[in-house]
């Protein structure tokens, strides 16, 4: 057997007495089995490292690990020895972080994975704030794992992320040939985000070759994601056609999606004021509905 998915009680279940339980609970694991695996899934809410030590400490050979916090937090209980060596994977090439809420992203802490080519975090869609950190340490553990050499792959999805937090870890990623920004919400434009660069410091993600931006706000406004792709590649109009600045991009596909949506109803003609207005202030309102286009 070489792939193996495993489900562990909930922390909060029957199988502990009280949720801090999970954090020292020993967890058997056949070491043979461990050590033949190339796919592991693994979905888990404990806190601590214990249970991470137990299933990815003889994981020599796994190559797509996907792990699901089921939207809970993790809390690590500073493992010195694990922050300082880091759990190593040899051979992972794909990791994916499932279910992820803010803190939870401090499990790149404890891990190390020199030959990882793809990175895929997906966040709780459920989790609203920006209080949390995503650039410190996904970029410390690119450096750790000294996989910048072979990382080329990152997907980012539902994350509430800062426009500064976002742009350092995109400015930190220069390597990349695939990105996917997925339902990513900042204070401001994620795409602004994802073009803040100061002057002197060349292109953003100048190896970059398939963009994807998904699920994006129907009302999302195009002008800096125009701005980005033009700047990758200047050219000016001459007798209608392009004359371009510089040699070929890297860029070689580029897909946007929308959310779905419904048609809105206008809120305006059922206030309190223009029912005030009609009925008692003499003024005859007429207002129309909103209207749709193709």
């Amino acid at each position: 057997m070489t792939s193996f998915e495993l489900h562990l009680p909930s922390k909060y279940s029957a199988a502990f007495e009280n949720r801090d339980d999970s954090t020292n609970v020993p967890l058997p694991l056949p070491q043979n089995l461990l050590e033949r695996l190339s796919t592991f899934t693994l979905r888990c809410d404990w806190d601590g490292t214990r249970w991470l030590e137990a299933a990815l400490g003889h994981c020599v050979n796994v190559e797509t690990l996907t792990v699901d916090f089921i939207r809970e937090f993790w809390w690590e209980y500073r493992s010195e020895r694990l922050l300082n060596s880091g759990l190593l994977l040899p051979k992972l090439r794909t990791l994916r972080l499932q279910n992820v809420v803010a803190d939870t992203i401090d499990v790149l802490q404890v891990l190390k994975a020199p030959q990882l080519v793809e990175l895929d975090i997906d966040f709780d869609t459920d989790e609203q704030h920006y209080d949390w950190e995503l650039s410190k340490p996904l970029l410390s553990f690119i450096e750790r794992s000294k996989c910048d050499t072979t990382l080329r792959l990152f997907h980012l999805r539902y994350a509430c992320i800062r426009t500064q937090d976002l742009s350092a870890t995109l400015c930190g990623l220069p390597f990349l040939t695939h990105l996917t920004l997925e339902g990513i919400s900042t204070e401001t434009s994620f795409i602004e985000a994802s073009v803040q660069r100061e002057h002197g410091l060349g292109p953003l993600l100048p190896n970059l070759e398939t963009l994807d931006f998904l699920q994006l706000q129907p009302d999302f406004v195009p002008y800096p994601l125009l701005k980005f792709l033009k700047a990758r590649r200047e050219y000016h109009l001459e007798n209608g056609k392009p004359v371009f600045t510089n040699p070929q991009d890297t860029l070689k596909q580029l897909t946007v999606t929308y959310q779905k949506t419904t048609k809105k109803n206008q809120e305006l003609d059922k206030s309190e004021v223009v029912e005030v207005l009609r009925k008692w202030g003499g003024v005859f309102v007429n207002i129309g509905p909103i209207l749709y286009v193709d």
